[in-house]
């Protein structure tokens, strides 16, 4: 039991577990203010916000993708915002589902293995309520894909992340939406085969990522994880 312990605390300490890609290419890829404003609007955020959408939601969910790109006080401010609006809205799955990914975030930037590990329990737990609620939801699949991507093998999340993002490819529609979120389904879905030791796989995903565009964000990030192998 206690090595158990010790072996969750270093993975934890080692890794910033999360939506590592976004943050750590934040600082690699740009510092200048054009560069910060084309991360905070990311494939995802473009691809599901929808014109007539609740006000409360939209801001939060910026503030929420400033909290993926490291923003720990973003990470605060849209638990918060997101909060209120499942207590106003009780049976929307979809601000359930960010609530609990802004919990996963506030428990990356914890410092305590066991806030992380409340903040972990907590979200995880909504974003699995949401899907179930909602399994036909790209935005729902997409937001848990992401929330597990990045855990550790030994939470044994690649296998549900596999099914998440393979659901999106499934989509019928999957074709006609934006290009950058097509790439990062497959990135990210290689990613997610790469974890489940499916070499294979993830070389296909990345490939495909690549020849979308080779020079986009996740077309390099997809190259750079080919040439590591």
């Amino acid at each position: 039991m206690k090595e158990m312990i010790f072996t969750l605390i270093l993975i934890f300490s080692v890794t910033g577990t999360l939506f590592c890609d976004s943050a750590s290419e934040k600082e690699k890829t740009g510092n200048d203010a054009k560069t910060k404003k084309k991360k905070l609007s990311s494939s995802m955020k473009n691809q599901f916000i929808a014109k007539d959408e609740n006000p409360k939601f939209i801001e939060a969910m910026i503030i929420h993708f400033q909290g993926v790109e490291g923003d720990k006080e973003a990470v605060h401010k849209s638990a918060e915002l997101f909060e209120k609006l499942v207590k106003e809205n009780p049976e929307n799955p979809k601000y359930r589902a960010y609530l609990g990914s802004s919990y996963n975030l506030e428990g990356r930037d914890a410092f305590f293995f066991w806030t992380k590990k409340k903040f972990l329990d907590k979200g995880t737990k909504l974003l699995n309520q949401a899907v179930k609620e909602a399994p036909e939801s790209t935005e729902l699949r997409m937001l848990r894909g992401m929330n597990n991507v990045h855990l550790p093998k030994f939470f044994k999340r690649s296998q549900l992340c596999i099914e998440d993002f393979t659901s999106i490819l499934n989509n019928k529609e999957f074709n006609y939406w934006e290009p950058e979120f097509r790439q990062e389904v497959y990135y990210y879905l290689g990613l997610a085969y790469q974890k489940n030791e499916n070499e294979e796989s993830a070389k296909k995903n990345w490939e495909i990522c690549i020849k979308m565009n080779p020079e986009s964000k996740f077309g390099k990030l997809a190259k750079k994880k080919m040439s590591a192998e």
